[in-house]
């Protein structure tokens, strides 16, 4: 009983690390993958920008039509000079990974009308001042709290950057909107389409490029995440080994309650309630830990449950298997 009550303790740990080690890995890549397209502007899988001619529209229109389009998008509206970019920013679902030196980035609950919240790059830092034990910065002479401070190890070109709610007063140098795909590829369809509903609402705006982003190679990404895709080996081999004893275990106690009369859909009945405590408890603390760490990326999270899922169906079907050929007989001994 109480190599049992030691295997199935193992067994929790095991399945705990699998979705905080999926969604570091996860994680990882998509930094990667952030950093490689880091110098064009752009970090969705299409592009498009578009000129707006009209002096008087509302961003929430420009936003409006967009969701009609049903896709993965960033809305971005940028002001350069020789101190770096403001860039406005608005997303529906998912932006880019960028690396976090503290605090996070924007969530879609932040893009909301007049809420002056940024994230700005760590050259920035010295033009942050405390107020009320929270950071501020200016920006247009408007007062922005800042939620988070981009910084990689090495220098990147966002480091003098800041990103804004594109909600609030940006001075718009011109009307010049670029339009981030971060699912689809059919950028010129579209944005084609989306220019047609601007009209309708009489707003002037023309296409001006359309492209597709690329990650110059798959090789960095492979090689920057070589550590966690040892550990997620390391974890299944492990998962597996803890799973043989478990299984070992559960035999004698499931003949038993077969030849007391348990039914075989007792049986499975009974073994995937065990394997359902244990994906809630390893779901929970995955759950944890992308909040504390990652709250602006809860799509890591789903995908990181995705892959444990996989793996819990696996041993679910295996420890049905294994424990169902076992001869009834094996109780008495």
């Amino acid at each position: 009983m109480n190599r049992l009550r030691l295997t199935t303790v193992l067994l929790v740990v095991v399945f705990c690390l699998l979705p905080i080690i999926s969604i570091l890995m996860i994680h990882h890549l998509t930094l990667s993958d952030t950093l490689s397209k880091m110098g064009t502007g752009s970090f969705g899988e299409s592009y498009s920008c578009i000129s707006i001619k009209n002096s008087n529209y509302e961003k929430e229109v420009l936003v409006s039509a967009l969701k009609h389009m049903k896709t993965d998008f960033a809305l971005c509206l940028d002001k350069s000079d020789e101190n770096g970019t403001v860039r406005g920013i608005y997303f529906n679902k998912k932006y880019a990974n960028l690396p976090m030196e503290s605090g996070r980035f924007f969530k879609s609950s932040d893009f909301v009308k007049d809420n002056y919240v940024a994230v700005i790059g760590k050259e920035k830092k010295a033009e942050v001042y405390i107020k009320d034990n929270n950071q501020y910065i200016d920006v247009y002479g408007k007062e922005y709290f800042v939620l988070g401070i981009i910084g990689y190890q090495n220098e990147t070109v966002l480091d003098n950057d800041i990103f804004i709610n594109i909600f609030t007063d940006l001075e718009e140098p011109g009307n010049l909107y670029l339009i981030d795909y971060m699912s689809d590829r059919d950028a010129e369809g579209i944005t084609e389409k989306y220019v047609d509903l601007l009209f309708e609402s009489e707003i002037d705006a023309r296409i001006i490029i359309n492209g597709e982003n690329y990650s110059e190679s798959i090789m960095p990404s492979i090689v920057a995440s070589r550590w966690f895709i040892g550990l997620l080996i390391s974890c299944v081999i492990c998962l597996t080994l803890i799973s043989v004893q478990w299984i070992n275990y559960q035999k004698i106690e499931i003949c038993i309650r077969r030849l007391i009369g348990a039914s075989i859909q007792d049986v499975i009945i009974l073994i995937l309630g065990k394997y359902m405590i244990i994906a809630f408890i390893s779901f929970a603390i995955g759950f944890l830990y992308c909040n504390i760490f990652y709250p602006a990326y809860f799509n890591f999270l789903v995908k990181g449950y995705a892959v444990c899922a996989l793996f819990i169906v696996f041993f679910i079907l295996w420890s049905i298997w294994i424990l169902l050929r076992e001869p009834i007989e094996e109780a008495i001994k």
